[in-house]
């Protein structure tokens, strides 16, 4: 009886420990569960506090990058907005150096002398403002252009399809017409569409051995070629009128290779 009741309690106490063990893997799964759960909402905050950085780091960007558009709009529009003063482009021509180029010039028959067999003509020569492209292009109203040494405050400019720029108006308004030939420069032209010449300086220079005249005064008989004597007869008989108008004169080698007279209606 008493082998039977030991029996029995050691069967309990084996029940007894195979529950416990049964319960302790239970117990740990809930630890773990929680501390998942734990570890969870700890990386759930972490990932919602760098979401909230992240978006907060946008933000910032984007507020950045607007108020950087901002300014340059800003920039942009007082670019548009400022006076611009428009000054000709420097003068290339010098009357102590004038060598090798076409200058206009006028001259009357008794500024062409001869001594010791050598012709020479004292001569005016005319040189006119020229104005950049760009500058020209960009021209607003509330600029200030220079022109002829003064200064003229644009009120109002005007273009058309054939290179003519109208400032205020034009000449005949007391503004000024702009004209470009090669679409690299401006110069200003007058109503009879003359060029605005202003004196470069007096000058004498001789004539070259080759000296031409190109006469193309008259319309019907264009392309005629004079010598040095066609050229003193012709300034004889006060057949020819030379000006800054209907007159170039090339020079090379210190010498009047070239005069050439153009008809002027």
């Amino acid at each position: 009886m008493k082998k039977i009741l030991g029996l029995i309690l050691i069967g309990l106490m084996l029940l007894t420990a195979a529950c416990g063990k049964a319960q302790t893997p239970a117990a740990e799964e809930q630890t773990g569960a929680a501390q998942e759960a734990q570890a969870g909402e700890e990386t759930g905050g972490a990932a919602a506090g760098s979401e909230e950085n992240t978006a907060g780091t946008d933000a910032a960007a984007g507020s950045e990058a607007e108020t950087g558009t901002e300014s340059a709009e800003s920039a942009s529009a007082a670019e548009e907005t400022e006076s611009v003063r428009i000054e000709p482009l420097p003068e290339t021509l010098s009357i102590d150096a004038l060598d090798d180029c076409t200058v206009s010039a006028s001259f009357a028959p008794e500024d062409v002398t001869e001594e010791n067999g050598t012709v020479s003509v004292h001569m005016t020569a005319y040189t006119y403002e020229l104005f950049d492209m760009v500058d020209i292009g960009r021209m607003k109203v509330g600029d200030v252009l220079v022109i002829n040494g003064e200064e003229m405050p644009v009120e109002s400019v005007e273009r058309n399809d054939l290179g003519l720029v109208t400032v205020n108006g034009g000449f005949e308004m007391g503004g000024c017409n702009l004209y470009t030939e090669d679409d690299t420069v401006y110069c200003e032209i007058l109503m009879d569409i003359d060029k605005s010449y202003h004196p470069l300086g007096e000058i004498t220079l001789p004539l070259a051995e080759d000296f031409v005249l190109a006469d193309d005064s008259d319309i019907e008989n264009q392309g005629k070629e004079c010598t040095t004597e066609e050229f003193l007869a012709a300034l004889d008989a006060g057949t020819l009128d030379f000006n800054q108008f209907n007159t170039t004169v090339t020079i090379q080698g210190g010498q009047i290779v070239k005069v050439h007279v153009i008809f002027l209606p």
